[in-house]
């Protein structure tokens, strides 16, 4: 059974060092911060654990090394691994980014085998994160044996393996971003409105919070077009109106809700709402045919 070492022991190193100590397979981690050796070693009893700059990290006994780190520090922090490491022929390199491809690891001295698995997933820091990865999406690259061992993690996690071109990583990513981050920006931008009408709470925080899952759950279900729902997809213009009504006081808040229309429109036109109701929501949107 191979062992890995995990570098970066952050929320996502975490996870999947968990998922490989249960496997009996971790036979180490790295993590930048000494405070957090204490509760590791409780966790991961008898698993060599460090906070050593990288040049001291001892990654002899290993065959997989897994890289956990954030993408700002990723190129910077592995040229420092003592190069034996690093030249070894023998050793996999994994990385868990979503925005680099496997052959970024190549540009940092590796020269053994490298891969990539980056989950579709908001890693919440807690133990119900590796329940949460069951059937989630993976995008998988790398080379052979290297990415063997990808796809070996992925089924540990209860994921699902896709293949993703290298070419293919930056739109990929920025889709990640999108669904994921995206979000946020639409929290705060409702938290904003609730605030100016002077109804903000964090009852209603969460409730909305509760309504943008439901909407996701439904869109895992359904798929976008049949799952889609709200008074632009069903063609209800005079809701709309008395939305523009209020976006108009606050111009960031109306900038968002246009655009956001804009592409419910094109689900309203995909689920064949009636010419005249698009005309009329867009009239009611942007004041023109």
């Amino acid at each position: 059974m191979s062992k890995w070492y995990v570098l970066g022991a952050g929320r996502v190193g975490k996870t999947f060092g968990e998922l490989l100590f249960q496997k009996g397979s971790l036979g180490g981690a790295w993590t930048r911060s000494k405070a957090k050796i204490a509760p590791l070693q409780k966790a991961w009893p008898n698993v060599d654990l460090s906070s050593l700059p990288p040049q001291n990290i001892d990654l002899s006994s290993v065959d997989v090394i897994l890289v956990a780190l954030p993408d700002s520090i990723f190129s910077r922090f592995l040229p420092f691994i003592d190069p034996v490491y690093r030249a070894d022929p023998k050793k996999k390199w994994i990385h868990l980014s979503g925005a680099m491809p496997a052959s970024s690891l190549t540009k940092t001295g590796i020269q053994g085998q490298v891969a990539s698995a980056h989950p579709l997933h908001a890693f919440a820091g807690s133990e119900n994160d590796i329940s949460a990865l069951k059937g989630a999406f993976f995008a998988i690259d790398g080379e052979d044996k290297a990415l063997e061992k990808a796809k070996w993690l992925v089924k540990i996690a209860g994921g699902q393996a896709h293949f993703l071109p290298s070419k293919a990583r930056p739109a990929y990513h920025l889709a990640a971003v999108l669904a994921s981050n995206g979000i946020y920006a639409i929290a705060q931008a409702a938290n904003t409105l609730a605030s100016a009408q002077g109804f903000q709470s964090k009852s209603l925080e969460k409730g909305l919070a509760h309504l943008m899952i439901a909407s996701a759950k439904l869109i895992a279900t359904h798929g976008v077009k049949d799952a889609a729902t709200g008074p632009v997809v069903r063609g209800d213009v005079n809701t709309v109106e008395q939305h523009m009504k209020v976006v108009q006081k606050n111009a960031e808040i109306e900038n968002i809700y246009q655009e956001l229309s804009q592409w419910l429109l094109k689900i309203a036109q995909q689920r064949e709402i009636s010419q005249s109701n698009i005309l009329g929501m867009q009239v009611a949107l942007f004041g023109k045919k």
